[in-house]
């Protein structure tokens, strides 16, 4: 009962315009699975919550919802590896995704713990309810793959946090908000 009270209250709130209007657990769960699957248990709040602000802003771009961004986009969901087939089973849950590998049924507990939190971290961006941590981004990867599409002309770092090596990634040329640089 107390697990749906975030959600009772967020539809309770008015969505600002960075907000998904009506936000559904299913929309909370599959952004938190996108940013567990992107980067893992360890990665601190902020980071979680600029994976999912990516997936808003693209979804606006392309005039989807960010739940449909966040399946497309994120490799993590998209394709995982057979080692990591439970990322897409991820869910508030007493028992581990059926995928999940044997040796680690133990830790389930701790994971599904970090798991919540990061749900949470998902709902207040979804409405509104935190402010952003990389505003300008569009897009995140690998420091291994560098910029999108390779070509550091067009795109530069937006943010970056020191528990993951992901990057985030804003256009040179025109900013989130419209705006020339």
């Amino acid at each position: 009962m107390t697990r749906f009270l975030p959600f009772a209250l967020a539809l309770l709130v008015a969505p600002t315009l960075d907000a998904q209007p009506r936000v559904t657990p299913e929309d909370v769960r599959v952004q938190a699975a996108a940013a567990v699957g992107e980067l893992g248990w360890r990665a601190e709040p902020d980071a979680y919550a600029a994976i999912v602000e990516v997936h808003v802003r693209r979804a606006r771009l392309r005039g989807v919802s960010p739940r449909t961004m966040a399946r497309a986009y994120s490799a993590a969901l998209r394709r995982p590896p057979r080692h990591r087939a439970w990322v897409t089973e991820l869910r508030d849950a007493p028992s581990p995704p059926p995928s999940w590998p044997q040796h680690l049924r133990g830790r389930w507990a701790e994971r599904r713990a970090t798991f919540a939190r990061v749900e949470r971290i998902a709902l207040e961006v979804l409405t509104g309810a935190r402010d952003e941590v990389c505003p300008e981004a569009l897009y995140y990867g690998s420091t291994a793959d560098g910029p999108p599409g390779g070509d550091p002309t067009r795109w530069e770092s937006a943010c970056a946090f020191e528990s993951t090596t992901q990057r985030w990634w804003r256009r040179v040329d025109e900013r989130a908000d419209g705006g020339e640089t």
